[in-house]
């Protein structure tokens, strides 16, 4: 399907789709594959499909690969993981839990993520 793109004067690129709208053409261009039912990234290992190559590219790491490169840094925990990501996300769920204090004065919150926080204030 063919899409024109219109551009505001400040500079950013519309979605003819959806209200998102981007600074840069390029980024519009990656969007506008969420619209599409256009999956050109292919495993070659399983065949499942992809929109975009980063997904792949996880999907490979996360699936296929069988090394479990990281290690939990906590000194009595032996888990590892194939994703970096996964072992922060695990070392913040289980050891150190909140380390994310809420910047508002008299605020004793404190959250496990900082877009947790930045939600909150």
């Amino acid at each position: 399907r063919y899409f024109t793109v219109k551009q505001r004067k400040h500079g950013n690129y519309l979605c003819p789709e959806c209200p998102m709208n981007f600074t840069q053409k390029a980024n519009l261009f990656s969007h506008l594959r969420s619209h599409s039912n256009r999956r050109p990234y292919v495993c070659t290992i399983c065949n499942r499909t992809f929109k975009y190559g980063q997904n792949l590219l996880k999907h490979n790491t996360s699936v296929h690969q069988k090394d479990r490169d990281y290690r939990c840094p906590e000194e009595n925990c032996e888990r590892t993981f194939k994703l970096s990501a996964t072992m922060r996300y695990h070392w913040l769920r289980f050891h150190h839990t909140r380390p994310f204090e809420c910047p508002l004065p008299n605020c004793p919150r404190r959250f496990a993520n900082r877009r947790l926080m930045e939600q909150h204030a």
